[in-house]
């Protein structure tokens, strides 16, 4: 008997890429598979499904979807064998494009097709999880003003982020890092990454490894105005690393206690968490690539 492989689909992610994919799931998924495809009909349903099929002992599970589907599923497959691919069709898809995934849908299905796939952490916080990163700064913001716009894609999120950056104003607080406090003033983003990029090809911790047991805590300073176009260049060609508005510090263990907003993969978290622990759970995912 073949292998199934269930495809979850968010039907509001990349509206036009998803009225595609069903003829094309069976024009380039093979026949040594089996395949289901199930769509999503509210935010959480995706993570039900994914919860139920892995107790079921499903093969792969794949979320077609952008990182928000992706943090909802992989969340469910956590210490399950359950392989867990990825067709790319959010505004961001920062974790795909971690693991070189490719936003074309037929490349994408092909590397479905071949099932290979690599062990990766996920990051937890309190007691839900993330796949990509955390943040309490502009990103933060900025996730909840996009979850309300009227419009999705990149320059929605560029003309949004562009808006409150101006408005912003920087972070001064102090965090637990392995126990100790740090003291950050000034700080445009504050993120503790599992992988390396927020999305749309920002790098925010260029070749972070996604399965070393450890994630990164990237501290973004407020620069001079007159700097800031050449250091977000960086960030979009993987040499933020060089900049000295910008710190990277490896950790296992980070705690927030003082924030105003707050995201996880991209999405805005409406919450009264007032302390925030984060951690890594190490090679708990199987990740099609």
């Amino acid at each position: 008997m073949n292998k199934t492989i269930h495809f979850i689909i968010n039907p509001k992610s990349g509206a036009k890429k998803n009225n595609n994919i069903l003829p094309l799931i069976e024009k380039h998924i093979s026949n040594k598979w089996e395949v289901e495809t199930h769509l999503t009909r509210h935010a959480g349903h995706g993570r039900l499904i994914a919860s139920y099929l892995a107790k079921e002992g499903a093969y792969m599970i794949v979320a077609v979807g952008g990182d928000g589907s992706v943090n909802e599923i992989a969340s469910s497959l956590v210490d399950h064998d359950t392989l867990l691919g990825i067709i790319p069709t959010g505004s961001g898809n920062g974790f795909a494009h971690h693991f070189n995934i490719p936003e074309n849908l037929v490349a994408a299905l092909k590397l479905i097709d071949n099932g290979n796939h690599v062990l990766s952490d996920i990051g937890k916080i309190n007691e839900q999880y993330f796949a990509s990163n955390v943040g309490i700064g502009l990103d933060a913001l900025v996730a909840k003003k996009f979850k309300f716009y009227h419009s999705r894609g990149f320059w929605s999120y560029i003309k949004i982020a562009t808006s409150q950056y101006f408005k912003f104003n920087p972070i001064n607080t102090k965090i637990i890092v392995d126990g100790a406090e740090l003291i950050i003033e000034n700080a445009l983003l504050i993120s503790v990454a599992n992988t390396s990029e927020f999305g749309n090809r920002f790098q925010i911790a260029p070749n972070n490894s996604h399965a070393d047991g450890q994630l990164e805590l990237v501290i973004f300073t407020k620069p001079p105005l007159l700097i800031l176009p050449f250091t977000l260049f960086r960030f979009f060609t993987k040499k933020i690393r060089n900049s000295n508005y910008v710190s990277h510090q490896l950790t296992s263990n980070i705690t927030f206690q003082k924030f105003d907003h707050i995201q996880k993969d991209g999405d805005w978290l409406d919450t009264d968490m007032k302390e925030v622990k984060l951690s890594v759970h190490e090679q708990c995912l199987k990740v099609v690539c």
